[in-house]
């Protein structure tokens, strides 16, 4: 078993590394296509059917460039901004665009401590998780006919602060669950994900020195539990060597 973990820990860096550098050199593409787009459309008011045609190709261009996004989160190659942080102001965040998006019938219940110690993280890192594991988990109640619901918790453990985001979908068989993790894996149809969101959090959170881990039963939900750690005393996260998904 430690040597499939190995192996798909080494899998994911060597994917990483792959997807930072192809990222790199798509995004400088998509810059040449949008800056030159943004221009024609600003010299070709009086064409009204060349504009349109340019603003599409300017939209796409942006799409791609938030795509670029995600992949560079995945590979762990973007600036991240460390900090001492309290995690509750960033988890309502997340919340509150969570709910603006999911409709009303799906719940979304918390259970947030306050006066929590801070930790090492990146802001916004930690509202792109909130959010990624808010999204799976409202697509697994879709799934299930849309019955159920989503719990949000934040609470102090030994190791640091815990993150908890659970669902009662449909929930993950073994397979699903093994592979979770991989870069443009999914379960959705076409057209309704990239199958980067799971990879792009877990690059997060072995960014921040952090523990997740998956609890799943076809038919009876999912749990996602996340540590972050607290800083050492040199500031940075303490190292959790049992990191992994």
């Amino acid at each position: 078993q430690m040597q499939m973990q190995l192996l798909h820990a080494q899998r994911l860096s060597s994917l990483g590394t792959l997807a930072g550098g192809v990222a790199h050199e798509f995004n400088n593409v998509l810059a040449s296509i949008s800056g030159h787009a943004e221009l024609a459309v600003l010299k070709s008011e009086k064409g009204k059917a060349v504009k349109s045609h340019l603003e599409i190709i300017r939209d796409a261009a942006q799409r791609g460039a938030e795509l670029v996004c995600k992949i560079l989160a995945f590979s762990r190659n973007d600036e991240s901004r460390m900090q001492l942080l309290d995690l509750a102001p960033e988890v309502e965040n997340a919340l509150d665009i969570a709910r603006a998006t999911i409709p009303r019938n799906v719940p979304i219940n918390t259970s947030l401590e306050t006066g929590l110690p801070k930790v090492m993280a990146d802001a916004q890192q930690v509202q792109q998780v909130v959010q990624n594991l808010i999204n799976n988990a409202y697509h697994a109640v879709k799934v299930a006919a849309g019955h159920g619901e989503i719990t949000v918790a934040l609470q102090a453990s030994r190791a640091g602060i815990v993150l908890t985001v659970s669902d009662t979908g449909v929930g993950m068989d073994a397979e699903t669950r093994e592979r979770l993790f991989e870069p443009f894996y999914t379960t959705k149809e076409v057209g309704e994900g990239t199958g980067l969101g799971m990879s792009v959090v877990h690059g997060i959170i072995v960014a921040h020195k952090g523990e997740v881990s998956v609890d799943s039963t076809p038919d009876e939900g999912t749990s996602i539990q996340i540590i972050f750690p607290f800083p050492s005393s040199s500031g940075e996260p303490a190292h959790n060597p049992s990191t992994g998904g």
